[in-house]
C-alpha cells in the first residue's frame, strides 16, 4: 500500500513557533518508521513549499493521512 503523510502549512494568521523555529514532524517520522516495513511511505511537509497536487500524482497514495493542530483547522479544510 502506498501512504502519504502530510504536514499542514503554517496557518496564516497565527503567532507561534513556526515562526522562529521550525520542529520536525515527528509524529509523521514515527508513523512512518511503523508502517514502512510493510507499506511505501511518503511524507510532504507542506510547510516547506512542497506541492500536493504534484505529490498526489506522482506518488498516486492509495491513502492520504494528515497531522494537524486545532489552529489548521481552517487551512486542513482546505487542502482536503
Amino acid at each position: 500500500m502506498r501512504i502519504l503523510l502530510v504536514e499542514p502549512p503554517k496557518a496564516p494568521l497565527t503567532i507561534g513557533g513556526e515562526d522562529v523555529f521550525l520542529f520536525e514532524s515527528l509524529a509523521l517520522e514515527y508513523l512512518a518508521a511503523a508502517v514502512a516495513p510493510d507499506h511505501d511511505v511518503e511524507i510532504l511537509d507542506l510547510r516547506l513549499g512542497e506541492n500536493l497536487p504534484e505529490t498526489l500524482e506522482r506518488f498516486r497514495p492509495d491513502v492520504v493521512g494528515i497531522t494537524a493542530y486545532t489552529v489548521h483547522v481552517n487551512v486542513v479544510h482546505r487542502l482536503f
